[in-house]
């Protein structure tokens, strides 16, 4: 019976996402994330840069909108660049130890020309065309980026956080432990190219068949106490709660919370078919993942490796 009241303290967004199915909400949202641009702002403060920058391009450096303005700051940084030197850093990272890291990379690409997976009227699947120029720039952007081998994002903050590059795009409670660093007072941070972030984060909940709804009541309640959770936050965790989003010492620490219920910030996580049926995405990652993976092998070009993705998606999601 308390479910509902506590829910009243997430935006609508992160109900839909985290807690309801069908309108019916089974659960409470836990840690939920969306992706965001990170950026050193002292380089794109820096008044010796804007002027290379613009003799380089003829363009004033910006915060990238899409992701043809971000792959040229990214390639601008990366001829740059110079090793050990903090203000030469190169442009961007990207994580190719994981099948699953690739995919969320590739689709927010995907995402940003306008690419859904579930369509009104048609089976779960990449729409072919935009797959495809969403590819090419993604096997683009691997010449202009650190290439990095990890299982999880984790190199990729430290590289940020060491200095060594100039924007990432990352899940903002990945960016926590950085505000606790020396780089912290140069971190600016933005919506990602293209105003789509995909969502991230779990949520928890109780067993059904539990007698013991009291006590997961009081648990529930001591975990979303104001207290309790500007701690968790402070701390290094993560919380979607709405009262984070107005705590002085949690924004003054971490900033970016605020996009997290800011209205109008709208992210994406295609976990339901058009009916709204369930739809495993987590799955169908994996296989974006490894069709991607392919084509950066030079095992598929981009036509094949988008077909090998959808025939997979059609046969083993049940889409």
């Amino acid at each position: 019976p308390e479910l509902p009241l506590l829910l009243d303290n997430f935006s609508e967004q992160i109900q839909q996402h985290f807690s309801q199915v069908n309108g019916t909400a089974w659960a409470i949202p836990f840690d939920a994330s969306m992706q965001l641009l990170f950026y050193r702002r002292d380089l794109f403060e820096d008044a010796t840069i804007k002027r290379m920058f613009y003799e380089s391009t003829g363009k004033e450096l910006t915060l990238p909108e899409n992701f043809a303005q971000f792959d040229e700051i990214a390639a601008f940084f990366s001829q740059l660049h110079q090793p050990e030197n903090r203000q030469r850093p190169m442009g961007t990272a990207v994580t190719l130890g994981s099948s699953g890291l690739i995919a969320t990379e590739y689709l927010l690409r995907y995402y940003a020309l306008g690419g859904r997976l579930v369509r009104e009227g048609e089976p779960v699947q990449l729409d072919a065309s935009l797959a495809a120029a969403a590819l090419e720039e993604y096997l683009h952007q691997l010449s202009i980026a650190v290439n990095l081998p990890g299982e999880w994002w984790s190199d990729a903050v430290k590289q940020f956080e060491r200095g060594n590059l100039a924007m990432l795009i990352m899940y903002l409670n990945l960016f926590n432990d950085v505000a606790h660093t020396t780089i912290a007072p140069t971190i600016g941070y933005a919506p990602v190219p293209g105003h789509l972030p995909q969502l991230g984060g779990g949520s928890i909940g109780m067993s059904r068949y539990s007698k013991k709804k009291k006590q997961v009541e009081q648990f529930f309640h001591w975990l979303y106490s104001d207290e309790i959770s500007r701690h968790l936050v402070l701390l290094g965790g993560n919380s979607a709660w709405s009262g984070i989003c107005h705590d002085q010492n949690v924004l003054n620490l971490y900033p970016w919370f605020n996009l997290l219920n800011e209205k109008g910030m709208t992210g994406i996580r295609e976990s339901q078919g058009s009916k709204g049926e369930p739809f495993n995405l987590r799955q169908a990652e994996i296989i974006i993942g490894q069709g991607v993976t392919n084509a950066i092998n030079g095992i598929m070009d981009v036509t094949q490796a988008v077909e090998y993705i959808n025939a997979r998606i059609r046969n083993e999601t049940g889409a």
